[in-house]
């Protein structure tokens, strides 16, 4: 599919690209989505465009908690979208803009996409400003949560599962939020759904999209990525995850920003349009697969 546009090109960037190969992939710093001309001149250039995937965010959560990070992150959350629905309203483009959990204080569990938008901290602000701007388009608004990448080789930025893994194979006991709760969204299977609806064309608006799957802490994940860990290397001793609230993880600490309590979705809508999201458990066994090939072949870099 020739006629897509991916902007920005992290983790789920990535594997739009993997998926959709055709797609043309725009990144920085060849295309700034805080600079209109520069982004609407990108655009202009590629041949029968119809629709616009828009990945590229702010996504420091306590750095914009600072002056300078809330700077940056209104450029890219608020501004960069305003610039997308500018052009892609002149051509008359399908804007595709990955929202977050964050848009919520997270008191409610099973969020609805009709559910009222009440950000805690600045980049909730500006993520659910850019979801405004974005539903003046002809616009699919994904509303996602605790994204993983899957892209393993090379690859050298962390997600938490990554992170964890790590620290079990380092015989690190860590202290993992026990009073958060939601479920891991595979990129892969988020683009899955982004290709589904930008081909099955359902109606426009808001979707919640993450795996299915039971609702957990981050602490019993951590907890499953360990035995993973102990699973692939049974001659090892796994060390144990320790639980902490998030008042206890947060005490001393300065410019951390709120967390949504509940980050679980209602996937009903998602369903509707025949996309069935898979359950996480297996993904993250067979991720936890990979990185424990990947800490042996790269013998001492874990």
């Amino acid at each position: 599919m020739s006629n897509i546009a991916i902007i920005g090109g992290g983790q789920l960037g990535r594997s739009l690209k993997e998926l959709i190969p055709e797609a043309t992939l725009l990144t920085r710093p060849a295309v700034d989505i805080t600079d209109f001309d520069s982004l609407s001149k990108a655009l202009a250039a590629i041949d029968g465009l119809e629709v616009v995937i828009n990945t590229a965010a702010w996504t420091d959560v306590d750095g914009a908690e600072t002056e300078e990070g809330e700077k940056i992150a209104r450029e890219v959350n608020v501004d960069g979208v305003l610039n997308l629905v500018r052009i892609v309203n002149s051509r008359g483009l399908i804007l595709v803009h990955i929202s977050s959990d964050y848009v919520w204080d997270g008191n409610e569990s099973d969020h609805l996409e009709t559910e009222k938008v009440k950000p805690m901290g600045v980049y909730g602000y500006t993520k659910a400003c850019g979801d405004t701007f974005a539903a003046q388009a002809r616009h699919y608004i994904i509303r996602t949560s605790w994204l993983i990448g899957d892209n393993l080789p090379t690859d050298s930025k962390n997600n938490f599962v990554k992170t964890m893994a790590n620290l079990a194979v380092k015989g690190v006991s860590p202290k993992v939020v026990c009073d958060q709760y939601g479920r891991l969204t595979f990129a892969s299977e988020l683009s899955k759904a982004i290709l589904h609806l930008i081909q099955t064309k359902p109606e426009y608006g808001i979707y919640n999209v993450s795996n299915d799957g039971e609702v957990r802490d981050w602490c019993k994940l951590a907890d499953m990525v360990f035995t993973l860990v102990g699973k692939s290397f049974p001659e090892m001793e796994v060390p144990e995850v320790w639980p902490i609230s998030t008042r206890e993880y947060v005490s001393g600490k300065d410019n951390i920003a709120p967390r949504p309590k509940n980050s679980d979705f209602n996937l009903d809508k998602i369903k509707s349009t025949g996309f069935i999201p898979s359950d996480y458990e297996p993904l993250l066994e067979s991720y936890v697969q990979g990185l424990c090939k990947e800490f042996t072949q790269i013998k001492g870099v874990v």
